[in-house]
């Protein structure tokens, strides 16, 4: 069964915002089974849309013209799989992971904003 601790979400929290200190996040537990992280505020521009879902398997092709992006993003997620791992297969379903991870930016009622940081 899946499932995220409280104190692995805030060590999680910890080591991101201490990685991104001028960028804002919503980094919460869902279900006891799934991490979010959505970065609503960053002082590169992530996206010109309001909100997107992050598919961490393809950040590499989805961002490859654009490194800082994707540097940043595949940092976050990163951090975000540390201890991650199958803990059991299922024949419907497959690989059965011990938690869960989902990255967006913005959420879908808080924009995403780029706000450089000034020198």
């Amino acid at each position: 069964m899946s499932y995220i601790s409280t104190e692995d979400v805030a060590t999680k929290r910890k080591e991101i915002k201490t990685a991104f200190p001028n960028w804002k996040f919503s980094i919460t537990r869902e279900h006891y089974s799934s991490l979010n992280v959505v970065i609503l505020e960053a002082d590169i521009k992530l996206t010109d849309k309001e909100n997107v879902s992050v598919n961490q398997y393809y950040i590499k092709e989805h961002y490859a013209d654009n490194k800082e992006v994707r540097d940043a993003l595949q940092s976050i997620v990163d951090i975000m799989m540390r201890g991650k791992k199958t803990v059991s297969t299922d024949g419907d379903y497959g690989n059965i992971p011990n938690f869960y991870v989902n990255l967006e930016i913005g959420k879908w009622n808080k924009p995403f904003v780029f706000k450089r940081v000034k020198l």
